[in-house]
């Protein structure tokens, strides 16, 4: 992310939410300001920095993190949601369907389904792949935040990598072969509650009858 970019960001959140506004306590001492603050943000959502681990460098205590960061998700949303987030409008469908027939779309036939599928596959793979290069946070399990901050945290870093992109250029120059990723995560085997649940849903996800109907349904549709 440049920096002009980075502080662009900084001072729409600023202006949103006064909580990043640096204020002084009743005998004048000045507070934490909104770049100390906006950028412990920015390391956990790019590095997945634990939230106790900046006082020493940034002098800001844990509590003080997590209030910034779902105060941040919170401004970043309200602000830049409504343009980054937005449906794709007739231009961006256009583009897009260009990009289509440059790389030869096989069009909607039953016997290239599953090359058309793959494709597609690809795409939102390599999609990901960038996404998790730049924000280190959604690589891996994270059991700390909640359901709604896990959701927010998502949505920002999408507003976020779309805010680079329109920054740095056209998506089709921002290349990614996936050799700087991150190394993969130690996951825990600690007892993890409703893990019933969800090796329930899992085993749902992976049922064949269930992948053949919805494939025969996917080529129906199309």
């Amino acid at each position: 992310m440049s920096h002009h970019l980075f502080l662009r960001i900084a001072n729409e959140v600023e202006q949103h939410d006064l909580y990043f506004i640096q204020t002084t306590d009743a005998i004048g001492v000045l507070g934490l300001s909104s770049l100390q603050k906006i950028t412990t943000t920015y390391r956990i959502l790019a590095y997945r920095t634990p939230t106790d681990s900046v006082d020493e460098y940034i002098r800001i205590g844990e509590s003080t993190v997590i209030h910034s960061l779902r105060s941040f998700l919170k401004a970043v949303i309200a602000v830049f949601g409504d343009y980054y987030l937005r449906p794709p409008n007739n231009s961006d469908i256009t583009r897009l369907l260009q990009i289509g027939e440059q790389r030869g779309f096989l069009g909607l036939k039953k016997k290239h389904f599953a090359k058309a599928q793959e494709s597609a596959r690809k795409d939102v793979e390599r999609a990901f792949k960038v996404l998790q290069a730049r924000f280190v946070i959604v690589h891996g399990p994270i059991r700390f935040w909640d359901e709604e901050t896990l959701a927010d945290i998502m949505k920002v870093c999408i507003i976020m990598h779309n805010m680079v992109i329109k920054d740095e250029g056209d998506i089709d120059n921002n290349d990614f072969d996936g050799s700087d990723a991150n190394p993969p995560v130690e996951v825990s085997h600690a007892y993890t509650p409703k893990l019933e649940d969800f090796m329930q849903t899992h085993c749902q996800i992976r049922d064949s009858a269930t992948h053949s109907q919805l494939q025969s349904d996917l080529i129906e549709h199309l």
